[in-house]
């Protein structure tokens, strides 16, 4: 984990200050996360903040970010959970242009989050059910597509296409098929609404056995909901080794007690572990193999993990054609 972006006093203060927030009692750089920079500031009695440092200075993509925070902040009543709610300059802007950075404030979320690894099935069943009220909040509404969607992956394959066909050349071949088969094979007309597209442990908060927050909307859109599903199979339903199918039953049980999976998703899953795999490739390689374009983070990850994880999924869709029926 690391800071990428270090702040004087001076600097915390002053953009408190354009926030119109309390200058903090204290202050300390978070050491979590990939690619952002976070700082936990102290405002005695009042609680915390959190002062979040966009690294990557994308405005379209924060745009979306935040149309989307809003969204479910009107539609808290129907998913249930917290989710981050940016404050407000004076001018009503939920961002503030820091160099070619962008900074954001936002109060803490009570919870904590839990190890992949120490979640309940309980737990698991909680956080499908969460996702599947979100689903069912935001069915019509018109949002843009999620990051990820094939423009998306394709965009980042251009990205790397140079260095990754220099570095691993039979890697590029297999990478562009892969994407090739995924555009020609893309499903249509599926159940779709906005998605989290990156659910991991770390982005869901607890309070014993109650979720109280989801965080991290960075790469949230309009897109299928079974890509958000598929995520989650790769996310928390794998230990490194292998797929573990009973907690893809717990997960896909708990989303079915809001809304039952259509007869056409069923018949999808392959595609949507591919594809969703191929996302977790392709930003692995950018990310950390290639360190290409303005995305430096750590600590490393090793795409290989999703390379492999091609060949698990041949052998995962028996079994989960089992649990699906």
């Amino acid at each position: 984990m690391a800071l990428y972006s270090h702040l004087t006093d001076s600097d915390i203060n002053e953009l408190c200050q354009i926030f119109s927030r309390p200058i903090p009692q204290s202050f300390e750089g978070v050491l979590e996360g990939t690619v952002n920079t976070y700082y936990k500031l102290s405002n005695g009695k009042a609680g915390f903040d959190y002062l979040k440092i966009d690294e990557v200075g994308d405005r379209k993509r924060l745009d979306v970010e935040v149309m989307i925070l809003d969204l479910l902040k009107k539609k808290r009543n129907e998913v249930k959970f917290l989710s981050p709610e940016p404050h407000r300059t004076p001018q009503n802007k939920a961002y503030h242009r820091w160099g070619k950075k962008f900074v954001l404030i936002m109060p803490e979320i009570a919870g904590k989050s839990v190890p992949t690894s120490k979640l309940t099935p309980k737990q698991i069943k909680i956080m499908a059910e969460a996702m599947s009220r979100m689903h069912v909040a935001t069915e019509k509404e018109a949002v843009p597509t999620h990051r990820f969607n094939m423009a998306g992956l394709e965009k980042v394959f251009r990205e790397i296409s140079i260095p990754l066909l220099k570095k691993h050349p039979t890697l590029h071949s297999s990478v562009r098929d892969k994407l090739r088969w995924l555009k020609q094979n893309e499903p249509k007309n599926l159940p779709s609404g906005v998605i989290h597209a990156d659910l991991f442990a770390e982005n869901v908060l607890f309070k014993k056995d109650a979720l109280s927050g989801i965080l991290d909307f960075e790469a949230s859109g309009s897109g299928a909901f079974l890509f958000d599903i598929c995520v989650v199979f790769h996310a928390l339903c794998h230990d490194g080794k292998k797929f573990n199918i009973k907690r893809m039953e717990q997960f896909i049980k708990g989303y079915e007690k809001i809304r039952k999976l259509t007869a056409q998703e069923k018949e999808h899953f392959d595609f949507y572990l591919q594809q969703t795999a191929m996302r977790f490739l392709l930003t692995r390689l950018r990310d950390f193999e290639l360190k290409d374009g303005m995305v430096k983070a750590a600590p490393f990850k090793d795409y290989k993990e999703y390379e492999k994880r091609y060949q698990e999924i041949v052998q995962l869709l028996p079994l989960l054609k089992k649990v699906l029926k």
